[in-house]
């Protein structure tokens, strides 16, 4: 392999461990990979089999083309995706409310009249 697509998985491995805040450790365990395989990845004295590469970026919750991306258009993607997560989480946060209003309603219609 290239040692420009080397150096390009080993930045983005490191980049979003940062952004997933994952240790070593953690992507290791999540890959079922050692720690020292990693970072053996990550140091260029490696580049995993496609078996592994896909196991890293599963471990990491991100599409495997995204480990080759370039380097600093990584993080923007990741922040587009962010932003429409959070515009879902707006939607559970009104249907929530809704149900909070239908539940109270309910409540209050099943208590006896006082008049």
């Amino acid at each position: 392999m290239p040692d420009e697509l080397r150096i390009l998985l080993a930045k983005n491995i490191k980049t979003l461990r940062a952004y997933r805040s994952i240790t070593q450790d953690e992507l290791a365990e999540y890959a079922g990979l050692t720690k020292n395989y990693i970072a053996e990845i990550e140091t260029l004295r490696k580049y995993p089999s496609s078996v592994r590469f896909l196991d890293i970026a599963r471990a990491l919750d991100v599409p495997p083309w995204l480990l080759l991306y370039e380097a600093n258009k990584v993080l923007s993607y990741l922040a587009d995706d962010g932003e429409e997560l959070s515009g879902s989480g707006e939607l559970v946060r009104e249907m929530t409310e809704l149900l909070e209003r239908y539940r109270k309603h309910a409540k209050n219609k099943d208590k006896p009249d006082k008049g």
